[in-house]
This record gives C-alpha cells, structure tokens and sequence, in this order.
C-alpha cells in the first residue's frame, strides 16, 4: 500500500550519481531525493538513475528559475520525477508572492506534479519576520497555493551553559497550527527529522541518537505527517555541520544504521500513518509544550479508559477504515513507564505492523511511541 514519504534534504551529490549512491541511500528507507543541481543535465543523470532504483527525485537547477516553461516540459514525462523545488523558509509577503508567480509558471505546463516549497518554523506564539504566523499561512494560501505543505522545525539542541539537551518550547506549537491548516485546505503536510550534527543561529544540535530521531518522528506521524524528510542526508560542505548519515567524502557515519531503523519502522506502520485522519491530539503531563490541549476526557468513548505515564506524553487518535488508532508518545528523552486500561478487544500494533493483545503496563524506550487498534 501507500507508503509514508520518507525525503532525503541534501541527498547524493551530482558528482556521486551513480546506481550504488542511490542504492546505499534506498538501502536506508530513503524514498525521495532531494538537492540543487547544477544545470538539467545533472537534474537528468539523477532521474535517469533513480528510475531504475523506484526512488522519486524534487528536482532544482538554475533552468528551473530562469526558464520554467522549457525546463519543466523537459520533466514532466520522466517516470522518477516527483515534483519541482520552489523555495525554502520564505520570509515575507513578497517573497511568496514571488513564489506563487513561479509556482504558477511550472503548473500552467505540468498539472500532475506538485511544486514544493517549505516553510521555516512557526505557530500560534512563534511569528516569521514579525508576522504572526496565522498571517504567513494566509498568504501561504493565497500567492501559492500549496498542493502539499512542508515545515522544519528542529526541537532538540544542547543548553549553551550547562551542556544539556533542551526541546523547544514551541516545536507543538508549530503542529498545532500546521495541522489546523492542512485540514482547512485540505492538503497533506510533511515535517522534518534532523539528522546532522551541527550549529547555527545561535544553537548547537547534537548528534542524533535513535532517541531523538523517534521523539521527532513519532510527534510528526502523531500530528498527521504524510511524509518525513531529513536534515540532512549527507553532510554539506559546510564548516556548521559535523556528521549526517553520509559524511562529506561520502562514507556511512553511525547515523546512516540509526535512520535505516527508524525508516523500516515507518514503512511497516505506514499501513497505520498514510491517508490516516487524525481525530484529535492531547498531551498528559507536558509542562512545557503549552498548546497542547490536556487529556481531558476524550478517552471515555474508547475502549481505553485511561493512560498514564511517570512523564508527558502526547496522545493522537487516529482513524482508518473501520480501524482506529490510538498514538502515544514518550516526550521525555529518558524511559517512561506506561499504565493503561484497554478493553479485551484492543490490540497493540508492533514496530513490524502485526498485532498482538494489548497489555495493561508497557515501558517505552526514550522518545519512542506505542500503538493500539480497535475496530468501530
């Protein structure tokens, strides 16, 4: 079946096209690649070879630009082309103005393939260049009018004075207001896990371990993320950045074997996550995420009468078909001990998609998330 995207932001460089590039990067769940190329001859080599690996290419070249018409009729019809790249992290009207005006250039030749354009951090407390974020989705509607809505925001970095790691405040925020609007025009959203170690505006972001990748993902497909994309695939060429799953002179790092896990346990549960719709999202004893709302009593109608945990925890009720999902996440990046009370019927969907009886304690790992499924 369908499966969630899971989009490699800086992937193979053009100087290292080839078929066993792109397999090491199929190798570790990638689906989708993504980087700027340096002219369409380049763009042509990377399609050319992903066809014959299935992997879907965004493509980006200076044509793409300068002469849209031309470049895109030169596109459209190749079988690994999955959209065309517009912008990243716009920060003002004008700017999506702009991006609207391409973005309209590109469909006016090719209606089957979408424009991505992806949005900086935001949310109800966050604004971009001083403008509520409300405001910036306005115009996000209105001058691109998105067929699918892409977001980075970054949550874990380390404490400049003590060294020790710190979730942003306003990373929920964020999904909250990205959820409410990809519901209201009815699109899906991608959200991004950051795989580099590396420093900028004013943060530094660790290494990711597994922990963190989870906590990152697991939020996002609990919020309604039909695709993960990660920064970055393979290390830029940058004095910022440290370590990304490939480093710069193309060797696998210890972080290539952490996103291959984590991406084979999104293709075995995005028989969950794709085309799923996300009933509600509620947060138990999350003290620093403040837009989340509390649990409350939605739990009363299922047949789990309640959870707990001896930490916060982030709860989304999904719901497929005839099935139903509840989605709990571990907030804390340290183990959390769960107790729930499910009805006989409830079941628990494994990290490998099966399903096995529901049992009333489980200890989730740093950052991880547990699942349980019940029929209407």
């Amino acid at each position: 079946g369908t499966e969630i995207v899971r989009l490699a932001w800086i992937g193979v460089p053009e100087q290292f096209t080839t078929v066993q590039r792109f397999q090491e990067m199929k190798d570790a769940g990638i689906t989708h690649q993504f980087i700027y190329y340096s002219n369409t001859s380049e763009a042509q080599k990377a399609l050319d070879v992903c066809q014959t690996l299935g992997i879907k290419v965004i493509i980006a070249c200076p044509e793409l630009n300068n002469n849209p018409e031309s470049t895109v009729k030169l596109f459209m019809n190749h079988p690994a082309l999955a959209g065309y790249y517009v912008a990243d992290e716009p920060g003002d009207e004008q700017s999506l103005i702009n991006c609207g005006v391409l973005a309209d250039k590109i469909r006016a030749t090719d209606t089957n393939h979408y424009c991505y354009l992806n949005l900086g951090p935001g949310g109800k407390t966050n604004p971009v260049s001083g403008v509520q974020f409300s405001v910036f989705l306005d115009w996000y509607s209105r001058y691109y009018k998105p067929e699918l809505v892409s977001f980075d925001n970054y949550p874990i970095s380390k404490d400049n004075a003590t060294g020790a790691l710190v979730i942003r405040n306003n990373w929920y925020d964020n999904f909250e207001s990205i959820m409410a609007f990809s519901k209201n025009i009815g699109k899906p959203f991608w959200a991004f896990a950051m795989s580099v170690a590396h420093s900028g505006s004013g943060k530094v972001y660790p290494e990711p371990t597994i922990d963190h990748l989870r906590l990152e993902i697991y939020s996002a497909l609990a919020y309604g993320a039909q695709g993960i994309q990660y920064f970055t695939y393979w290390t830029p060429n940058d004095n910022l950045y440290l370590k990304a799953p490939i480093m710069l002179n193309g060797t696998k790092s210890n972080i290539y074997d952490i996103v291959k896990s984590v991406n084979e346990e999104i293709k075995n549960l995005s028989s969950v996550f794709a085309g799923s719709v996300v009933k509600w999202v509620r947060q138990k004893g999350i003290t620093t995420q403040n837009e989340v709302i509390a649990l409350g009593t939605v739990l009363n109608n299922t047949p789990i009468k309640s959870v707990s945990g001896n930490g916060g925890i982030l709860m989304a009720m999904h719901e497929k078909g005839d099935s139903q999902y509840l989605v709990i996440v571990n907030y804390e990046l340290r183990p959390n001990k769960l107790s729930i009370l499910p009805d006989a019927n409830v079941k628990r969907i494994l990290k490998t998609g099966a399903a096995i009886s529901a049992e009333k304690e489980i200890f989730l790992k740093a950052g991880d998330a547990v699942i349980y499924s019940w029929k209407k």
